[in-house]
């Protein structure tokens, strides 16, 4: 193992973890729960073909390995309650403070048995400090002017005249302020999701539908009656088939006087705005500290088994994510059923997919961390994930436009390399 082969097992892991939310970028995930299932699902599967093509499925679980995969799992829950609470630009800004902050300084001390970071230990700290500053600059960043008129011309769209032209004056969202109930992670953070029920999709859904003809009895065609803003918002998200007449819900509506997490987080911060603070700030704490050291055990295993390889804890590490996010949804949904919540169902098989990226993520994250050191290793997992979404947001969905808006991204992007680079070059493990 060379420092070289360390470095593209960070390179594999930061693709795998900035892409991975990519295959459930049109979809809405709803409060996260049933997502995350589905997604643990496709984890789990992952693990078991990566562990039966290197032969370790017949070899012992360590069960530390499989409490790390729990921890991954309830700290990525954690993080979308947090949002909930928080908002995304604070709320995410604080959990990512929080876990390279942790990650860095596990490594940095040798904490929990773990080797200590060597070399120039100065220069490494100056790493971290301008990654922190890329966190806040990254705050700053929006993906359009700060008020747009969006103009939707019957003629230039060439849609009939039941649907005349649309002027909405909507806020531009921050880099971190594209969630809505989107996925959390690397990408999900940076915009490339727009919120759930967005103007932008209402408008198009309503456009389509109003190329959508009816038979008359005397065999002519007539236009259905229009659809409005709010009758496309409220009818819940609607099914993408190549005939728009064919369109039908992912999820009824909630009936009159059910309720749901998310209507029950909103109901809270209206009436405690401290307490519901400070409750988010705990969770920023809790989430991005346990997050941080969900991969120790993991590493503790192989520094105490040096013959084994590093595919050895990849299975034991998605059974605990899978076997959490069971536990962790049937205790929801039993919740739900007293409560008297609905329990919506979001995309099977693109979580599925984003699962499996996930899972060949830390694959190459367990391997970069071995042979980099955990300060090193965790640090530009934990970065270099944001630099391929960002860029994913900038290249091809292009949501981030104006110079003022790429000057800054460009900013932080150069405050994030350079970070990476003084931890990864003047640090090393003991």
């Amino acid at each position: 193992m060379t420092f070289s082969s360390g470095l593209g097992c960070a390179l594999g892991a930061a693709i795998a973890y900035g892409v991975q939310y990519v295959p459930v970028k049109k979809y809405d995930i709803y409060d996260g729960m049933t997502f995350q299932w589905f997604m643990c699902s496709g984890v789990l599967m992952a693990g078991f073909i990566i562990a039966i093509c290197f032969q370790e499925v017949e070899k012992p679980l360590p069960l530390q390995v499989v409490l790390g995969g729990m921890m991954w799992t309830f700290a990525n829950y954690c993080v979308s309650r947090l949002v909930g609470l928080l908002g995304i630009g604070l709320g995410f800004s604080l959990y990512q403070f929080v876990n390279l902050m942790v990650g860095y300084a596990t490594g940095r001390l040798g904490l929990f048995g773990l080797s200590k970071l060597e070399g120039n230990l100065q220069m490494c700290d100056l790493g971290c400090g301008l990654i922190l500053l890329s966190f806040v600059i990254m705050n700053f960043v929006q993906d359009s002017p700060v008020v747009e008129e969006m103009q939707y011309d019957a003629e230039a769209q060439s849609l009939p005249a039941a649907v005349s032209a649309v002027s909405i004056k909507v806020r531009a969202r921050s880099l971190t302020e594209g969630l809505g109930s989107r996925p959390v992670g690397h990408i999900a953070a940076l915009g490339i999701f727009g919120p759930s029920g967005s103007i932008g999709s209402a408008l198009n859904e309503a456009g389509s539908s109003a190329h959508s003809f009816q038979t008359r009895e005397d065999g002519g065609m007539s236009l259905p009656p229009p659809t409005t803003f709010e009758q496309t918002c409220n009818d819940g998200p609607v099914r993408a088939t190549s005939s728009p007449a064919l369109a039908t819900p992912l999820a009824p509506p909630p009936s009159p006087g059910t309720a749901s997490l998310a209507e029950a987080e909103e109901v809270t911060r209206a009436r405690s705005p401290i307490a519901t603070k400070l409750l988010g700030v705990a969770l920023a704490l809790l989430s991005g500290g346990v997050m941080a050291m969900q991969s120790v055990p993991a590493s503790l295993y192989l520094a105490a088994h040096p013959e084994a390889s590093q595919t050895s804890v990849v299975l034991p590490q998605c059974l605990g994510v899978w076997i959490c996010s069971t536990a962790m949804y049937m205790l929801y949904a039993s919740l739900a059923w007293l409560m008297g919540w609905s329990v919506p169902h979001s995309v099977i098989r693109p979580a599925f997919i984003s699962g499996c990226i996930w899972a060949l993520g830390f694959f190459f994250m367990i391997g970069a961390i071995a042979q980099l050191g955990y300060s090193v290793g965790y640090s530009m997992d934990a970065v270099l994930p944001i630099v391929i979404s960002s860029l994913l947001s900038i290249i091809v969905f292009r949501e981030i436009r104006g110079r003022r808006q790429l000057g800054l991204y460009m900013a932080s992007l150069t405050f994030q390399i350079a970070g990476t680079c003084f931890i990864a070059f003047f640090g090393k493990s003991s």
